[in-house]
């Protein structure tokens, strides 16, 4: 009996752990999708920004910035992780492409500041010994997205209000394929002169001709502000895609591996519940037969 009673709560905490995976599964699907859509938002939204850009910029080219490998200052960094397990490496595989694009810049580490999202990313860091600024939760739906946006636009205020800071760069994580992702690397300021020179040079397609009214200085500010916030939106919204189909995809794993266990647990439970009924059977029979010879 006790080996039946143990295999039995090993049978109960099986079908539990299978009820959590089955519940976690669920919303790592329905949060891939939720940001999925966000993506599709966001590209609309960011072509009507070039839209604008390409209308602003059609008689007036942007005048060439100072080239990007130019180090003068500091260095403005943005690194998406997690801040929730059972998704893999994911932490790790955006901290170590991050670390790989970094020691190929002129940057020491004491010039660098770096804001967060994700413990984990944090924890990943700082086992490298990389102070992290700044540490922000990453959004669990969409509707919090857009309070993790402003915070990080306030820190970016600050760091250009700040003499010195040559660039910012965003890390985060872009879905491949329903199944796997891969690090990417995003510069947010300067804006690469080469892309402002393309959208200037691309064809108007309405017969209209775009006027502005606003003065262009600030007009160009606004609409490059735009972008910025814009590709923040996107980049967050991709790395939490990623990791949520990671984590379905681990789930997935999880509920096939306790599968089998409550097959092979159910397995044994129903042998070793015929062995004991086998036994109470021959100790009956056994015990009639010795009262009956007596």
């Amino acid at each position: 009996m006790p080996a039946l009673e143990q295999l039995q709560r090993k049978i109960h905490t099986a079908e539990a752990l299978a009820s959590v995976v089955k519940t976690m599964k669920a919303l790592a699907a329905v949060n891939v999708r939720h940001f999925e859509v966000m993506v599709e938002a966001l590209t609309e939204y960011n072509r009507t920004i070039e839209l604008g850009l390409q209308a602003v910029l059609r008689d007036r080219p942007p005048t060439s910035p100072r080239e990007h490998d130019e180090h003068s200052g500091r260095l403005g960094v943005i690194v998406i992780g997690s801040d929730q397990g059972m998704c893999g490496p994911f932490s790790k595989r955006v901290v170590a492409h991050a670390l790989e694009v970094l020691g190929r810049m002129p940057y020491a580490r004491r010039e660098i500041s770096i804001i967060a999202l994700g413990a984990r990313a944090v924890g990943a860091l700082e086992e490298l010994d990389y102070a992290v600024d700044e540490y922000l939760s990453v959004p669990a739906s969409v509707d919090r997205v857009e309070a993790v946006v402003d915070d990080i636009f306030r820190s970016i205020d600050a760091w250009e209000l700040q003499p010195g800071t040559d660039d910012i760069i965003m890390f985060h994580n872009v879905p491949d394929s329903p199944h796997s992702y891969s690090p990417r690397t995003t510069r947010l300021s300067p804006v690469d002169p080469r892309w402002l020179a393309e959208i200037a040079s691309r064809k108007w397609e309405s017969r209209s001709l775009p006027m502005h009214t606003i003065p262009f200085d600030e007009l160009l500010s606004s609409l490059l502000r735009g972008h910025i916030l814009a590709t923040i939106y996107r980049g967050i919204a991709h790395s939490v895609a990623a990791e949520n189909a990671s984590r379905l995809q681990a789930m997935q794993a999880a509920e096939s591996n306790i599968g089998d266990l409550l097959r092979d647990l159910s397995m044994r439970y129903q042998l070793e519940r015929q062995n004991t009924i086998t036994a109470e059977v021959l100790d009956i029979v056994s015990g009639f037969e010795a009262v009956t010879d007596h």
